[in-house]
């Protein structure tokens, strides 16, 4: 962003690294308020993604949640927020679909990037326990019926 100093953090930071983040996020919320976008696309981080979602659905955007937070092991109620807050949610795991679809969350599947390569010999439809695993879909469908 112009006019904002780079800024790599990893433990311990010192209040210029904290104004300098909270400058960020106020930045992220301008432009998610001001900018007619189609479609916000949130990248795991629910500390700071959380945060974005509500912004941007307040302000009548659209948003897609790709790894999305693991609700399952760590404060299952933040699946209302995200009933509310997240149009759709594209999930790693395979049974994360039928949590997010029980909770009435619009989900689809495309399966974990390190599968293939941790194991690649495995009968992936026994490995993976379900059938869902058998056909993921492809990459442009992931966003099919965010509306």
């Amino acid at each position: 962003m112009p006019g904002v100093p780079q800024l790599d953090v990893m433990g311990l930071i010192g209040l210029s690294a904290i104004r300098v983040m909270v400058q960020r996020v106020r930045a992220i919320r301008r432009v998610l308020k001001a900018e007619a976008w189609d479609l916000v696309v949130l990248i795991d981080n629910p500390g700071l993604n959380f945060h974005f979602a509500r912004v941007a659905k307040a302000a009548g955007r659209r948003v897609l949640y790709y790894i999305a937070p693991q609700v399952w092991a760590w404060r299952p109620g933040r699946m209302k927020w995200i009933q509310r807050r997240v149009d759709h949610v594209v999930v790693i795991l395979p049974f994360e679909p039928e949590l997010y679809r029980r909770a009435g969350v619009r989900c689809t599947f495309v399966g974990h990037p390190l599968l293939d390569t941790v194991a690649p010999h495995y009968d992936r439809a026994k490995l993976r326990g379900n059938s869902a695993w058998t056909s993921p879909p492809a990459s442009s469908d992931c966003c099919r019926g965010v509306e």
